[in-house]
């Protein structure tokens, strides 16, 4: 995996990914290995240091709960728990990817929660260059997004 990483850091990279986003308990119980959930994940991101990630992001997935309104990860995980857990496991920064029934409004409290339990730089914050959407995205999300990251990016500089 380290040979995998450093190819990319080779192509011009930025930055990687730790190539862990299905090493959830529920994902590696499927293979006996549910146990090892921890150790897998720190030494994927150990994996992604060596190769040259100078930044590591840690993103997870919330699903908005059924009965109440509120998020967690598929392993019954909130917000406020998962950016404790980044933090003290050497993310860099603390990110956020879609889930079922999680819209802008939900993601934009979800950032408040991690910024209530950590202090590791959210997305706008880290001065991306690059922001987009993943599955269920629409041209209202990119607006949104283009709209909240131009009035960032001016009020940052005034």
């Amino acid at each position: 995996m380290l040979r995998i990483q450093r190819n990319y850091v080779e192509a011009g990279s930025d930055v990687i990914i730790t190539n862990t986003f299905g090493a959830s308990r529920i994902m590696l119980d499927r293979h006996g290995q549910g146990d090892r959930t921890v150790a897998i994940n720190r030494e994927g991101a150990a994996i992604a240091r060596e190769a040259g990630a100078q930044v590591v992001i840690a993103s997870i997935a919330f699903d908005r709960m059924a009965d109440e309104d509120d998020v967690r990860t598929m392993a019954g995980i909130g917000p406020g728990q998962a950016a404790e857990f980044m933090a003290a496991n050497g993310c860099d920064i603390a990110a956020l990817n879609c889930g079922t029934g999680v819209d802008v409004t939900m993601a934009a409290k979800i950032v408040q929660r991690y910024r209530g339990s950590c202090d590791l730089p959210q997305l706008l914050a880290a001065g991306p260059r690059i922001v987009g959407g993943c599955c269920g995205s629409t041209p209202a999300h990119i607006r949104l997004f283009r709209q909240r990251i131009d009035k960032y990016s001016h009020s940052s500089r005034v």
